[in-house]
């Protein structure tokens, strides 16, 4: 479904820095990725600034999305495992 509307949430460039997306002749391309979005969420403070400065946008610090996801589940069935390991 079209939006005029897409923020990036959790976004994370890992250890890349700006120079390599530069050396690797990528800026426009994720400048223009990044530029179209209304609003950028990103994992960690690196990310924030190649983001900043590629964009000209504040991106804001989020928590990482793994961390959001309950993990009830596979917390029973870990448990389950767990116990059918020892007996």
């Amino acid at each position: 479904m079209p939006s005029k509307k897409v923020f990036a949430y959790g976004g994370c460039f890992g250890p890349t820095t700006i120079e390599e997306v530069d050396k690797w002749h990528c800026r426009a391309f994720v400048a223009s990725g990044l530029g179209s979005m209304c609003g950028l969420g990103m994992r960690d403070q690196n990310s924030i600034c190649i983001a900043n400065e590629l964009t000209g946008k504040q991106a804001e610090l989020v928590c990482d999305p793994v961390i959001l996801y309950g993990y009830k589940k596979e917390e029973r069935v870990k448990r389950g495992l767990c116990e059918s390991l020892i007996w």
